[in-house]
């Protein structure tokens, strides 16, 4: 029976002193399954780390949810997605294990301490070939240009960079985890870890990042164009008053502009800290690949866990702005809570906010039962039924729908091609006359 353990790596507690690692449990394959037991030292001083599917207790946990590989949600959160696991696919070919015989506790291990969020796993087995110095500069337009390749079916071998920079990040769009400087550099953000498992900070002075490159829906869309559309959007979500990483463009040489974010899931000096990351999907156990949820559910589970109203009207914020600014690609993974060392949650910032037309012109989270229409009167029933006045979701409403109007300068400011700012004003347009007008006003 193979087994891997779990770890806790917090790095850094609260007030930045060293935190220990933690042992949580282990899993272990149980014949065709997997088995998790939580590790009787964590049970004596438990965190609640998946209040729903994973409460802490004796006893074995086996979940046979194909959507989330056999695994407990909080583990399958670890996993890489679209392109991190093709470029992890590759690289284990490359050493002889065919894809098909790859299992979750073989990706779970070659992410070792590279995971997002807080949980590490050992033995760790990093897939890169050769290690990677900390100086090593990496090179976003090879980078990107691989991605793209890779995405269409390359058989080259995958640059060692690659399989260390994007292995992790979830996804179907290429993207790299990035250690970026005040000064412009650029290096790996994950650098292979020993086989303890440990997590491996950055060199001092620089900060982790997570850059995306383009897949080829971006560029029939965009152009080069994707990476300043979801700037505009970044700029948007903020003047709406939602809590939003730092973020920026990434220009190459081959005229490109990727658009890049500072990681919310580390803290301290390169990112030594870390948090505790749980997506809403794997938290509920709801799948991201078909329609799944009600953003109910979001309120919810953010009061329940938070028990913050203010972090309830944040949600509410992301609601509205998803509605507003059309991003209908507003799965459930797209949504998650981050916990820290003295196991407090709250909301993380929001990310992967960019107009999207979603599948069939649907969102893929419904609003009060509404996917292809939503309205504002139904999002103010949404937010009465999660305890928010709405006095305070008028002003929410009014604050988005004028920050979203901005689109036009920000994105012309930005450099967006005219064509693309006037076919995303259109669809903008729409929202706003089929919601705005029954929105309740509060006199």
């Amino acid at each position: 029976m193979r087994r891997l353990e779990v770890w806790l790596d917090f790095g850094l507690d609260a007030a930045d002193a060293p935190a220990p690692p933690r042992r949580v449990g282990t899993l272990a394959e149980d014949g065709p399954a997997l088995a998790f037991e939580y590790a009787p030292e964590f049970l004596a001083a438990p965190l609640l780390l998946s209040p729903y599917h994973l409460r802490a207790g004796p006893g074995l946990f086996r979940h046979d949810d194909r959507d989330f590989d056999g695994l407990p949600g909080a583990l399958a959160d670890a996993l890489p997605d679209g392109f991190g696991k093709l470029v992890q696919d590759r690289a284990f070919e490359a050493q002889g294990l065919p894809r098909v015989r790859v299992t979750p506790m073989d990706r779970l291990a070659a992410l070792g301490g590279a995971a997002l969020g807080a949980l590490t796993f050992r033995p760790a087995r990093p897939l890169a070939t050769e290690l990677l110095r900390e100086d090593w500069p990496l090179d976003l337009e090879a980078l990107a240009a691989q991605g793209e390749r890779l995405l269409e079916g390359s058989p080259e071998e995958v640059l060692p960079q690659l399989i260390a920079a994007g292995g992790s990040p979830g996804g179907a769009r290429p993207k790299i985890l990035a250690g970026v400087h005040s000064d412009g550099r650029i290096i790996a953000g994950i650098i292979p870890a020993p086989v303890t498992g440990h997590a491996h900070p950055l060199t001092r002075g620089f900060r982790p990042w997570l850059i995306k490159f383009a897949a080829r829906e971006d560029v029939t869309a965009y152009g080069r164009d994707a990476g300043a559309v979801e700037l505009a959007y970044w700029h948007m979500a903020g003047a709406s008053g939602i809590a939003m990483p730092p973020a920026r463009l990434f220009p190459t040489a081959d005229g490109n502009r990727w658009f890049g974010v500072e990681r919310f899931d580390r803290h301290g000096n390169g990112g030594h800290g870390r948090l505790h990351m749980h997506t809403l999907g794997g938290l509920l156990h709801a799948t991201h690949r078909t329609p799944s949820l009600d953003y109910e559910a979001l309120l919810s589970v953010t009061w329940e866990l938070t028990r913050d109203i203010r972090a309830v009207a944040q949600a509410f914020l992301r609601v509205a702005f998803n509605v507003f600014a059309h991003n209908r690609d507003d799965h459930s993974r797209n949504f998650a809570f981050l916990m820290n060392s003295a196991g407090i949650w709250q909301l993380s910032p929001a990310y992967d906010l960019t107009f999207s037309a979603g599948f069939g012109g649907h969102h893929t989270t419904a609003i009060a039962g509404e996917t292809m229409a939503p309205t504002a009167a139904g999002l103010v029933r949404l937010g009465e039924d999660a305890g928010l006045a709405r006095r305070d979701m008028q002003a929410a409403l009014d604050q988005v729908a004028e920050a979203v109007g901005s689109w036009p300068k920000i994105a012309r400011d930005l450099g967006v091609n005219d064509a693309i700012i006037k076919r995303v004003e259109l669809s903008l347009a729409d929202v706003r006359r089929s919601a705005l007008p029954s929105a309740p006003r509060i006199r």
